[in-house]
Protein backbone atom coordinates (compact mmCIF):
# COMPACT_ATOMS: atom_id res chain seq x y z
CA UNK A 1 0.00 0.00 0.00
CA UNK A 2 2.88 1.94 0.66
CA UNK A 3 4.55 1.92 -2.68
CA UNK A 4 1.09 2.55 -4.56
CA UNK A 5 0.84 5.83 -2.57
CA UNK A 6 4.60 7.00 -3.21
CA UNK A 7 3.57 6.03 -6.70
CA UNK A 8 0.60 7.73 -7.15
CA UNK A 9 2.06 10.71 -5.41
CA UNK A 10 4.94 10.59 -8.26
CA UNK A 11 2.23 10.42 -10.88
CA UNK A 12 0.94 13.57 -9.43
CA UNK A 13 4.02 15.49 -9.26
CA UNK A 14 5.15 14.66 -12.73
CA UNK A 15 1.83 15.77 -14.04
CA UNK A 16 1.77 18.89 -12.84
CA UNK A 17 5.05 19.38 -13.45
CA UNK A 18 4.02 18.80 -17.33
CA UNK A 19 0.89 20.79 -17.01
CA UNK A 20 3.33 23.62 -15.60
CA UNK A 21 5.33 23.27 -18.57
CA UNK A 22 3.13 23.23 -20.93
CA UNK A 23 1.30 26.03 -19.39
CA UNK A 24 4.27 28.27 -18.96
CA UNK A 25 5.40 27.36 -22.57
CA UNK A 26 1.98 29.23 -23.57
CA UNK A 27 2.26 32.36 -21.26
CA UNK A 28 6.04 33.14 -22.70
CA UNK A 29 5.46 31.85 -26.19
CA UNK A 30 2.10 33.43 -26.60
CA UNK A 31 0.47 30.91 -28.94
CA UNK A 32 -1.13 31.78 -32.08
CA UNK A 33 -4.41 32.06 -30.62
CA UNK A 34 -7.56 30.54 -31.33
CA UNK A 35 -8.45 30.52 -35.14
CA UNK A 36 -12.28 30.60 -33.84
CA UNK A 37 -11.13 34.06 -32.24
CA UNK A 38 -9.49 35.55 -35.22
CA UNK A 39 -12.51 34.80 -37.41
CA UNK A 40 -14.81 36.25 -34.42
CA UNK A 41 -12.94 39.27 -34.91
CA UNK A 42 -11.37 39.19 -31.12
CA UNK A 43 -7.75 38.88 -32.28
CA UNK A 44 -5.01 36.22 -31.12
CA UNK A 45 -5.83 35.52 -27.14
CA UNK A 46 -2.21 33.92 -26.44
CA UNK A 47 -0.39 34.23 -23.28
CA UNK A 48 -1.93 34.79 -19.72
CA UNK A 49 -5.11 35.74 -21.72
CA UNK A 50 -5.17 32.50 -22.82
CA UNK A 51 -3.71 29.85 -20.07
CA UNK A 52 -5.09 31.84 -16.42
CA UNK A 53 -8.92 30.95 -18.09
CA UNK A 54 -7.99 27.11 -19.23
CA UNK A 55 -6.15 26.74 -15.40
CA UNK A 56 -9.18 28.04 -13.56
CA UNK A 57 -10.99 26.25 -15.87
CA UNK A 58 -9.00 22.66 -14.79
CA UNK A 59 -9.35 23.61 -10.67
CA UNK A 60 -13.42 24.09 -11.10
CA UNK A 61 -13.25 20.66 -12.93
CA UNK A 62 -11.46 18.96 -10.25
CA UNK A 63 -14.10 20.73 -7.36
CA UNK A 64 -16.82 19.26 -9.78
CA UNK A 65 -15.13 16.12 -10.07
CA UNK A 66 -14.80 15.84 -5.88
CA UNK A 67 -18.13 16.74 -5.65
CA UNK A 68 -19.35 13.76 -7.76
CA UNK A 69 -17.53 11.64 -5.86
CA UNK A 70 -19.05 12.80 -2.52
CA UNK A 71 -22.52 12.84 -3.82
CA UNK A 72 -22.02 8.86 -4.99
CA UNK A 73 -22.78 5.84 -3.30
CA UNK A 74 -19.63 3.92 -3.44
CA UNK A 75 -17.76 2.39 -0.12
CA UNK A 76 -15.67 4.57 1.38
CA UNK A 77 -12.30 2.42 0.39
CA UNK A 78 -13.52 2.16 -3.28
CA UNK A 79 -14.08 6.09 -3.03
CA UNK A 80 -10.45 7.15 -2.04
CA UNK A 81 -9.45 4.75 -4.97
CA UNK A 82 -11.93 5.54 -7.90
CA UNK A 83 -11.32 9.62 -6.78
CA UNK A 84 -7.47 9.00 -7.09
CA UNK A 85 -7.71 7.31 -10.17
CA UNK A 86 -10.13 10.13 -11.66
CA UNK A 87 -7.77 12.72 -10.82
CA UNK A 88 -5.03 10.99 -12.47
CA UNK A 89 -6.78 10.43 -15.23
CA UNK A 90 -8.08 14.19 -15.47
CA UNK A 91 -4.87 14.79 -15.72
CA UNK A 92 -3.35 13.01 -18.04
CA UNK A 93 -6.28 14.55 -20.08
CA UNK A 94 -5.26 17.73 -20.10
CA UNK A 95 -1.54 17.17 -20.39
CA UNK A 96 -2.37 15.61 -24.03
CA UNK A 97 -4.34 18.50 -24.32
CA UNK A 98 -1.82 20.80 -23.59
CA UNK A 99 0.99 18.96 -25.63
CA UNK A 100 -1.99 18.70 -28.62
CA UNK A 101 -2.21 22.37 -28.62
CA UNK A 102 0.94 23.93 -28.21
CA UNK A 103 2.31 20.98 -29.90
CA UNK A 104 4.53 20.90 -32.84
CA UNK A 105 1.78 19.32 -34.91
CA UNK A 106 -1.39 20.71 -36.28
CA UNK A 107 -3.77 20.71 -33.43
CA UNK A 108 -6.60 19.73 -35.74
CA UNK A 109 -5.17 17.09 -37.31
CA UNK A 110 -7.10 14.17 -35.71
CA UNK A 111 -10.38 16.49 -35.71
CA UNK A 112 -10.80 18.87 -38.84
CA UNK A 113 -14.49 20.07 -37.30
CA UNK A 114 -12.78 21.14 -34.38
CA UNK A 115 -12.38 24.79 -35.38
CA UNK A 116 -15.68 25.04 -35.78
CA UNK A 117 -16.31 24.29 -32.20
CA UNK A 118 -14.19 26.87 -31.58
CA UNK A 119 -16.03 29.89 -33.59
CA UNK A 120 -19.31 29.17 -32.74
CA UNK A 121 -19.51 29.10 -29.38
CA UNK A 122 -17.55 32.13 -29.46
CA UNK A 123 -20.20 33.86 -31.78
CA UNK A 124 -22.86 32.70 -29.76
CA UNK A 125 -21.14 33.94 -26.54
CA UNK A 126 -20.48 36.96 -28.78
CA UNK A 127 -24.29 37.67 -29.35
CA UNK A 128 -25.26 37.36 -25.62
CA UNK A 129 -22.50 40.28 -24.66
CA UNK A 130 -24.56 42.48 -27.49
CA UNK A 131 -21.32 42.52 -29.05
CA UNK A 132 -22.28 41.70 -32.54
CA UNK A 133 -25.93 41.41 -34.25
CA UNK A 134 -27.66 37.50 -33.98
CA UNK A 135 -25.92 34.74 -36.15
CA UNK A 136 -28.26 32.99 -37.92
CA UNK A 137 -26.57 30.69 -39.61
CA UNK A 138 -26.11 28.98 -36.21
CA UNK A 139 -29.85 28.52 -35.89
CA UNK A 140 -29.77 26.60 -39.44
CA UNK A 141 -28.28 23.16 -40.18
CA UNK A 142 -26.14 21.58 -40.20
CA UNK A 143 -24.77 23.91 -37.16
CA UNK A 144 -28.19 24.07 -35.13
CA UNK A 145 -28.04 20.10 -34.98
CA UNK A 146 -24.93 20.81 -32.60
CA UNK A 147 -26.64 23.68 -30.81
CA UNK A 148 -26.35 21.82 -27.54
CA UNK A 149 -22.65 21.57 -27.22
CA UNK A 150 -21.85 24.64 -28.57
CA UNK A 151 -23.94 26.32 -25.72
CA UNK A 152 -22.30 24.45 -23.02
CA UNK A 153 -18.72 25.93 -24.47
CA UNK A 154 -20.41 29.09 -24.79
CA UNK A 155 -21.62 29.33 -21.32
CA UNK A 156 -17.74 28.19 -20.26
CA UNK A 157 -16.22 31.36 -22.09
CA UNK A 158 -18.80 33.34 -20.44
CA UNK A 159 -17.85 32.22 -17.28
CA UNK A 160 -14.28 31.97 -17.64
CA UNK A 161 -13.14 33.79 -20.30
CA UNK A 162 -12.53 33.67 -24.14
CA UNK A 163 -9.63 30.59 -24.14
CA UNK A 164 -9.39 27.49 -25.82
CA UNK A 165 -8.06 25.58 -23.37
CA UNK A 166 -11.52 26.18 -21.53
CA UNK A 167 -13.63 23.57 -23.18
CA UNK A 168 -10.44 20.94 -23.42
CA UNK A 169 -9.99 21.18 -19.85
CA UNK A 170 -13.80 20.60 -19.48
CA UNK A 171 -13.57 17.92 -22.18
CA UNK A 172 -11.16 16.47 -19.78
CA UNK A 173 -13.69 15.84 -16.59
CA UNK A 174 -15.81 14.63 -19.00
CA UNK A 175 -12.92 11.37 -19.59
CA UNK A 176 -12.89 11.08 -15.97
CA UNK A 177 -16.98 10.67 -15.57
CA UNK A 178 -16.22 8.12 -17.98
CA UNK A 179 -14.10 5.97 -15.46
CA UNK A 180 -16.83 7.03 -11.92
CA UNK A 181 -19.69 5.49 -14.58
CA UNK A 182 -17.70 2.67 -16.27
CA UNK A 183 -16.81 1.13 -12.25
CA UNK A 184 -20.63 2.39 -11.25
CA UNK A 185 -21.56 -0.14 -14.29
CA UNK A 186 -19.36 -2.97 -14.06
CA UNK A 187 -19.98 -3.25 -9.96
CA UNK A 188 -23.92 -3.07 -10.48
CA UNK A 189 -23.42 -5.71 -13.39
CA UNK A 190 -20.52 -7.89 -12.11
CA UNK A 191 -18.29 -7.42 -8.81
CA UNK A 192 -16.16 -4.78 -7.59
CA UNK A 193 -12.96 -6.92 -8.45
CA UNK A 194 -14.61 -6.16 -12.51
CA UNK A 195 -15.44 -2.55 -11.30
CA UNK A 196 -11.94 -1.91 -10.63
CA UNK A 197 -10.50 -2.92 -14.07
CA UNK A 198 -12.91 -1.27 -16.16
CA UNK A 199 -12.08 1.63 -14.26
CA UNK A 200 -8.87 1.41 -15.09
CA UNK A 201 -9.02 0.57 -18.53
CA UNK A 202 -11.30 3.01 -19.30
CA UNK A 203 -8.80 5.65 -17.58
CA UNK A 204 -5.64 4.37 -19.94
CA UNK A 205 -7.99 4.09 -22.91
CA UNK A 206 -6.15 5.74 -25.65
CA UNK A 207 -8.91 6.96 -27.89
CA UNK A 208 -11.18 7.96 -24.92
CA UNK A 209 -7.95 10.21 -23.59
CA UNK A 210 -7.84 11.46 -27.83
CA UNK A 211 -11.27 12.46 -27.42
CA UNK A 212 -11.52 14.06 -24.10
CA UNK A 213 -8.22 16.18 -24.82
CA UNK A 214 -9.65 18.13 -27.88
CA UNK A 215 -12.69 20.57 -28.03
CA UNK A 216 -15.33 18.17 -29.43
CA UNK A 217 -18.51 16.82 -28.65
CA UNK A 218 -17.92 13.29 -28.83
CA UNK A 219 -16.59 12.89 -25.30
CA UNK A 220 -19.74 14.26 -23.67
CA UNK A 221 -22.05 12.20 -25.88
CA UNK A 222 -19.85 9.04 -24.64
CA UNK A 223 -20.59 10.22 -20.68
CA UNK A 224 -24.58 10.99 -21.75
CA UNK A 225 -24.53 7.67 -23.28
CA UNK A 226 -22.95 5.79 -20.14
CA UNK A 227 -25.31 7.66 -18.04
CA UNK A 228 -28.55 6.90 -19.24
CA UNK A 229 -27.60 3.07 -19.98
CA UNK A 230 -26.70 3.02 -16.27
CA UNK A 231 -29.94 4.37 -15.14
CA UNK A 232 -31.93 2.52 -17.12
CA UNK A 233 -30.24 -0.42 -15.27
CA UNK A 234 -30.95 1.33 -11.51
CA UNK A 235 -34.60 2.07 -12.85
CA UNK A 236 -35.12 -1.31 -13.62
CA UNK A 237 -33.82 -2.59 -10.25
CA UNK A 238 -35.56 0.11 -8.20
CA UNK A 239 -37.63 3.07 -9.02
CA UNK A 240 -36.28 5.68 -8.24
CA UNK A 241 -36.51 9.73 -9.14
CA UNK A 242 -33.22 10.31 -10.12
CA UNK A 243 -32.47 7.64 -12.89
CA UNK A 244 -35.60 8.83 -13.86
CA UNK A 245 -34.43 12.50 -14.12
CA UNK A 246 -30.90 11.32 -15.96
CA UNK A 247 -32.71 9.46 -18.52
CA UNK A 248 -34.51 12.81 -19.26
CA UNK A 249 -31.71 14.95 -19.16
CA UNK A 250 -29.15 13.06 -21.08
CA UNK A 251 -32.23 12.06 -23.76
CA UNK A 252 -32.47 16.22 -24.24
CA UNK A 253 -28.84 17.12 -24.33
CA UNK A 254 -28.95 14.19 -27.12
CA UNK A 255 -31.78 15.84 -28.81
CA UNK A 256 -29.35 19.21 -29.43
CA UNK A 257 -25.84 17.66 -29.56
CA UNK A 258 -26.67 14.12 -31.61
CA UNK A 259 -30.06 14.09 -32.49
CA UNK A 260 -30.49 10.29 -34.49
CA UNK A 261 -29.27 9.26 -30.95
CA UNK A 262 -32.27 9.73 -28.97
CA UNK A 263 -34.58 7.01 -31.12
CA UNK A 264 -31.44 4.56 -30.40
CA UNK A 265 -31.07 5.14 -26.75
CA UNK A 266 -35.43 4.98 -26.35
CA UNK A 267 -34.80 1.35 -27.95
CA UNK A 268 -31.60 0.96 -25.45
CA UNK A 269 -34.00 2.30 -22.32
CA UNK A 270 -36.74 -0.26 -23.82
CA UNK A 271 -34.60 -2.94 -23.92
CA UNK A 272 -33.27 -2.56 -20.66
CA UNK A 273 -36.46 -2.36 -18.85
CA UNK A 274 -38.96 -4.41 -20.72
CA UNK A 275 -36.72 -7.20 -22.36
CA UNK A 276 -34.45 -8.33 -19.87
CA UNK A 277 -37.12 -7.94 -17.40
CA UNK A 278 -38.47 -11.43 -18.19
CA UNK A 279 -37.24 -14.92 -18.92
CA UNK A 280 -39.18 -15.14 -22.14
CA UNK A 281 -36.50 -13.42 -24.35
CA UNK A 282 -37.94 -14.23 -27.58
CA UNK A 283 -41.27 -12.82 -27.40
CA UNK A 284 -39.92 -9.61 -25.88
CA UNK A 285 -37.09 -9.29 -28.30
CA UNK A 286 -40.13 -9.57 -31.05
CA UNK A 287 -41.89 -6.78 -29.16
CA UNK A 288 -38.80 -4.91 -29.28
CA UNK A 289 -38.78 -5.38 -33.23
CA UNK A 290 -42.23 -4.54 -33.74
CA UNK A 291 -41.37 -0.92 -31.89
CA UNK A 292 -38.75 -0.47 -34.58
CA UNK A 293 -41.32 -0.69 -37.38
CA UNK A 294 -43.62 1.48 -35.42
CA UNK A 295 -40.61 4.15 -35.74
CA UNK A 296 -40.32 3.47 -39.04
CA UNK A 297 -43.72 4.10 -40.00
CA UNK A 298 -44.31 7.20 -37.65
CA UNK A 299 -40.79 8.69 -39.68
CA UNK A 300 -41.93 7.36 -43.72
CA UNK A 301 -45.86 7.86 -43.39
CA UNK A 302 -46.53 10.44 -40.99
CA UNK A 303 -43.62 12.48 -40.99
CA UNK A 304 -43.06 12.14 -37.19
CA UNK A 305 -39.74 13.99 -36.19
CA UNK A 306 -37.79 13.61 -38.69
CA UNK A 307 -34.82 14.69 -37.55
CA UNK A 308 -35.05 12.61 -34.39
CA UNK A 309 -35.82 9.63 -36.61
CA UNK A 310 -33.22 9.98 -38.95
CA UNK A 311 -31.98 6.64 -38.56
CA UNK A 312 -34.72 4.69 -39.59
CA UNK A 313 -34.89 6.83 -42.98
CA UNK A 314 -33.11 4.02 -44.94
CA UNK A 315 -33.05 6.71 -48.22
CA UNK A 316 -31.63 9.47 -45.94
CA UNK A 317 -28.86 6.99 -43.90
CA UNK A 318 -28.00 5.62 -47.59
CA UNK A 319 -27.58 9.36 -48.73
CA UNK A 320 -25.53 10.03 -45.67
CA UNK A 321 -23.18 6.75 -46.29
CA UNK A 322 -22.66 7.78 -49.79
CA UNK A 323 -21.69 11.10 -49.06
CA UNK A 324 -19.05 10.23 -46.19
CA UNK A 325 -17.73 6.94 -48.41
CA UNK A 326 -16.50 8.96 -51.53
CA UNK A 327 -15.95 12.57 -50.31
CA UNK A 328 -12.87 14.11 -51.75
CA UNK A 329 -11.05 14.27 -48.07
CA UNK A 330 -12.84 10.26 -47.01
CA UNK A 331 -11.55 8.95 -50.36
CA UNK A 332 -8.61 6.82 -49.06
CA UNK A 333 -10.88 5.80 -45.62
CA UNK A 334 -14.59 5.25 -46.99
CA UNK A 335 -15.55 2.02 -47.67
CA UNK A 336 -18.63 0.71 -48.87
CA UNK A 337 -20.60 3.68 -49.41
CA UNK A 338 -22.25 2.68 -52.68
CA UNK A 339 -23.98 -0.36 -51.15
CA UNK A 340 -27.58 0.01 -51.42
CA UNK A 341 -28.78 -0.47 -48.16
CA UNK A 342 -32.30 0.71 -48.60
CA UNK A 343 -32.92 -3.31 -50.11
CA UNK A 344 -33.55 -5.72 -47.33
CA UNK A 345 -31.93 -8.17 -48.48
CA UNK A 346 -28.86 -6.25 -49.39
CA UNK A 347 -29.18 -4.55 -45.98
CA UNK A 348 -28.82 -7.77 -44.24
CA UNK A 349 -25.93 -9.26 -45.86
CA UNK A 350 -24.02 -5.95 -45.32
CA UNK A 351 -24.78 -5.61 -41.71
CA UNK A 352 -22.03 -8.38 -40.41
CA UNK A 353 -19.43 -6.42 -42.53
CA UNK A 354 -20.54 -3.00 -41.52
CA UNK A 355 -20.19 -4.06 -37.92
CA UNK A 356 -16.80 -5.68 -38.63
CA UNK A 357 -16.04 -2.62 -40.04
CA UNK A 358 -17.43 -0.78 -36.89
CA UNK A 359 -15.52 -2.64 -34.52
CA UNK A 360 -12.10 -3.22 -35.96
CA UNK A 361 -11.40 -1.10 -37.99
CA UNK A 362 -8.27 0.37 -39.10
CA UNK A 363 -7.59 -2.68 -40.30
CA UNK A 364 -3.73 -2.82 -40.63
CA UNK A 365 -4.23 -3.05 -44.69
CA UNK A 366 -5.98 0.66 -44.07
CA UNK A 367 -2.72 2.00 -41.83
CA UNK A 368 -1.61 3.97 -44.71
CA UNK A 369 -1.27 7.26 -43.55
CA UNK A 370 0.00 9.39 -40.48
CA UNK A 371 -3.81 9.25 -39.05
CA UNK A 372 -4.36 5.48 -39.35
CA UNK A 373 -0.53 4.92 -38.49
CA UNK A 374 -1.01 7.28 -34.58
CA UNK A 375 -4.50 4.66 -33.94
CA UNK A 376 -1.79 1.75 -34.29
CA UNK A 377 -1.36 1.16 -30.59
CA UNK A 378 -4.77 1.25 -29.25
CA UNK A 379 -5.81 -1.16 -32.25
CA UNK A 380 -3.42 -3.49 -30.61
CA UNK A 381 -5.04 -2.76 -27.22
CA UNK A 382 -8.41 -3.00 -28.95
CA UNK A 383 -7.59 -6.01 -30.63
CA UNK A 384 -6.25 -8.06 -27.00
CA UNK A 385 -9.23 -7.20 -25.23
CA UNK A 386 -11.66 -8.50 -28.05
CA UNK A 387 -11.15 -12.14 -26.32
CA UNK A 388 -12.27 -11.28 -22.74
CA UNK A 389 -14.99 -9.40 -24.86
CA UNK A 390 -16.05 -12.47 -26.50
CA UNK A 391 -15.59 -14.61 -23.36
CA UNK A 392 -17.47 -12.57 -20.89
CA UNK A 393 -20.87 -12.05 -23.75
CA UNK A 394 -20.26 -15.84 -24.23
CA UNK A 395 -21.13 -16.11 -20.58
CA UNK A 396 -24.08 -13.86 -20.42
CA UNK A 397 -25.52 -15.43 -23.41
CA UNK A 398 -25.41 -18.89 -21.51
CA UNK A 399 -26.56 -17.83 -18.30
CA UNK A 400 -29.07 -15.01 -19.05
CA UNK A 401 -29.42 -13.16 -16.08
CA UNK A 402 -31.51 -9.92 -16.34
CA UNK A 403 -28.38 -8.12 -15.25
CA UNK A 404 -25.92 -9.24 -17.92
CA UNK A 405 -28.78 -9.18 -20.58
CA UNK A 406 -29.39 -5.78 -19.68
CA UNK A 407 -25.87 -4.34 -20.78
CA UNK A 408 -25.99 -6.95 -23.45
CA UNK A 409 -28.76 -5.31 -25.10
CA UNK A 410 -27.52 -1.91 -25.29
CA UNK A 411 -24.56 -2.64 -26.35
CA UNK A 412 -25.95 -4.56 -29.48
CA UNK A 413 -28.29 -2.06 -30.32
CA UNK A 414 -25.69 1.46 -30.31
CA UNK A 415 -22.96 -0.92 -32.22
CA UNK A 416 -26.00 -2.00 -34.63
CA UNK A 417 -27.09 1.39 -35.01
CA UNK A 418 -23.97 2.71 -36.02
CA UNK A 419 -22.55 0.21 -38.20
CA UNK A 420 -25.35 0.47 -40.46
CA UNK A 421 -24.78 4.26 -40.79
CA UNK A 422 -21.14 4.39 -40.98
CA UNK A 423 -19.24 4.19 -44.17
CA UNK A 424 -15.98 6.20 -43.28
CA UNK A 425 -13.01 4.49 -40.93
CA UNK A 426 -12.14 7.73 -39.55
CA UNK A 427 -15.97 8.32 -38.39
CA UNK A 428 -16.33 4.61 -37.58
CA UNK A 429 -13.38 5.22 -34.71
CA UNK A 430 -14.42 8.02 -33.43
CA UNK A 431 -18.11 6.97 -33.03
CA UNK A 432 -16.74 3.89 -31.49
CA UNK A 433 -15.71 5.54 -28.75
CA UNK A 434 -18.62 6.29 -27.23
CA UNK A 435 -19.73 2.77 -27.14
CA UNK A 436 -16.67 1.08 -26.06
CA UNK A 437 -16.67 1.56 -22.45
CA UNK A 438 -19.13 -0.66 -22.72
CA UNK A 439 -17.11 -3.14 -24.20
CA UNK A 440 -14.66 -2.30 -21.50
CA UNK A 441 -16.72 -3.49 -19.12
CA UNK A 442 -17.60 -6.95 -20.84
CA UNK A 443 -13.93 -6.90 -21.10
CA UNK A 444 -12.93 -6.22 -17.61
CA UNK A 445 -15.16 -9.77 -17.20
CA UNK A 446 -13.90 -11.62 -19.50
CA UNK A 447 -10.20 -10.67 -17.82
CA UNK A 448 -11.40 -11.51 -14.75
CA UNK A 449 -13.10 -14.82 -15.48
CA UNK A 450 -9.77 -15.70 -17.10
CA UNK A 451 -7.53 -15.18 -14.51
CA UNK A 452 -9.97 -17.32 -11.68
CA UNK A 453 -9.60 -20.23 -14.82
CA UNK A 454 -5.69 -20.14 -14.26
CA UNK A 455 -6.14 -19.85 -10.66
CA UNK A 456 -8.35 -22.36 -10.09
CA UNK A 457 -6.05 -24.89 -12.78
CA UNK A 458 -2.79 -23.98 -11.22
CA UNK A 459 -4.94 -25.16 -7.59
CA UNK A 460 -5.30 -28.17 -9.50
CA UNK A 461 -1.93 -29.03 -10.95
CA UNK A 462 -0.58 -28.23 -7.41
CA UNK A 463 -3.05 -30.58 -5.83
CA UNK A 464 -2.33 -33.29 -8.37
CA UNK A 465 1.35 -32.77 -7.35
CA UNK A 466 0.85 -33.00 -3.66
CA UNK A 467 -0.99 -36.50 -4.39
CA UNK A 468 1.72 -37.67 -6.43
CA UNK A 469 4.76 -36.97 -3.72
CA UNK A 470 2.90 -38.14 -0.68
CA UNK A 471 3.41 -41.64 -2.08
CA UNK A 472 6.72 -41.23 -3.25
CA UNK A 473 7.76 -39.72 0.20
CA UNK A 474 5.34 -42.97 2.00
CA UNK A 475 8.11 -45.39 -0.23
CA UNK A 476 11.15 -43.37 1.03
CA UNK A 477 10.78 -44.16 4.20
Amino acid sequence: MQSTGKLTAWVFVLTFLAIIGFAAGGLVGGGAGSEAAVAAGIGAIGGAGEVVPGMLALVACAAVLSGVMFLSRIEQQDRRWLLTLCFAAMLLRAVVALAIYYGPLDRNLLAEDQPGYDLWPTLLTRYWEGSIARPESLFTQPAVSRIGYYTFVAMQYATFGFSPLVPRMFNCLAGALCVILAYRIALLIFSSREARVAAIWTALFPSLILWSALNIRDIWLTVSILAVVWSALVLRERLSLGPVVTILLGLAWMQYTRSYLVPVMVMVILATLVVTRTDRLAPSLLALGLFMLLLVFLNDRLGFSNTALEFTDLDRIQYHREKMGSSFNNQKSGYMGNVDITNPLILALFLPVGVAYFLFSPFPWQLTGVRPLMTLPEMVVWYWTIPFVWLAMRQALRDRTRKRLGLLLPVVIITLAYAVSSANVGAAYRHRSQVIVLFLVFASAGFVQRQDMRERRRAAQNEARVRLEIPRRAMSR
